[in-house]
């Protein structure tokens, strides 16, 4: 698989490795057998893979959220100096 980054994904790109020539071996015996069964059983696990997937993305954003810088004062000025949101912009003045 070209997408999958070995040196960085260790382990886990190794198993997605496996995973996938696993599924695709799958896919050529269903195609060459005419296999509706063995195409379900891939479909199967692909469901399950994003939704590990979408789990994780969650997790991530979540996490992020957690650690998010909370909103800093602005240097006062002739606007008035109102409090600007973290890694908001300040239109006002």
């Amino acid at each position: 698989m070209v997408t999958l980054n070995m040196e960085r994904g260790g382990e886990v790109a190794e198993g997605l490795m496996k995973l996938y020539d696993y599924m695709h071996l799958l896919l050529v015996e269903a195609n060459v057998s005419k296999s509706p069964e063995k195409v379900a059983i891939v479909r199967v696990m692909l469901e399950e893979l994003k939704e590990t997937w979408e789990e994780a993305i969650i997790k991530i954003a979540e996490e992020h959220q957690e650690r998010a810088p909370v909103a800093v004062p602005a240097p006062a000025a002739k606007g008035g100096g109102q409090p600007v949101p973290a890694g908001g912009l300040n239109i006002a003045g």
